[in-house]
């Protein structure tokens, strides 16, 4: 297998679950900026999230970003073994998330999604993906073989955390981590 092609084909073979997980953060996104979910509660907590980042610089910065959103692709991941309920609930949560905090900038809500583009080129397509492995473990509900199956896919769904999710997600925090220190 080629070096593009190691980094294409888990996309290519989740595509179903990608499109759902797609989906649901779509959704959520929407839901954010109806203002159906106006939920203080919410809002605090990622406004809380983004203060334990604020007296965080360089390599430690790197290292919390990273840290943070590899321990949530393998959580959204492994977590999809209890009937795929947290891989939908983690979808759709990401989406509101945007959806809540765009609004929330004191910048125009393009100048902010623009920001968000250069990391997020990485680190949403490494997320969708851990979440559709989650999606796919979570069918062991329906197979004969649950066992075969469940070994399998936590296997194969490792092997693609290790080398495919977790290279995207550290490019990832790079990117994010040199942004917030030109930014602040």
């Amino acid at each position: 297998m080629n070096f593009i092609n190691h980094f294409t084909h888990p996309f290519k073979t989740y595509s179903a679950e990608l499109k759902l997980t797609i989906f649901l953060f779509i959704l959520g996104i929407v839901i954010g900026l109806s203002g159906i979910a106006d939920i203080e509660e919410i809002k605090q907590a990622i406004l809380e999230k983004f203060a334990s980042f604020k007296d965080i610089h360089g390599v430690d910065l790197f290292w919390s970003i990273f840290l943070n959103n590899f321990q949530a692709s393998a959580i959204a991941f492994y977590a999809g073994i209890f009937f795929m309920i947290i891989p939908f609930t983690i979808s759709l949560a990401n989406g509101l998330v945007i959806g809540l905090v765009l609004p929330m900038s004191d910048k125009p809500i393009y100048e902010t999604i623009l920001k968000l583009i250069p990391h997020g080129i990485f680190e949403l397509p490494a997320i969708f993906l851990a979440i559709a492995l989650g999606f796919s473990l979570g069918k062991w509900v329906k197979k004969e073989e649950k066992i075969t199956y469940i070994k399998e896919k936590i296997i194969e769904g490792t092997t693609i955390l290790l080398t495919v999710i977790m290279p995207f997600l550290l490019i990832a925090a790079v990117i994010e981590s040199v942004a917030i220190e030109i930014y602040r």
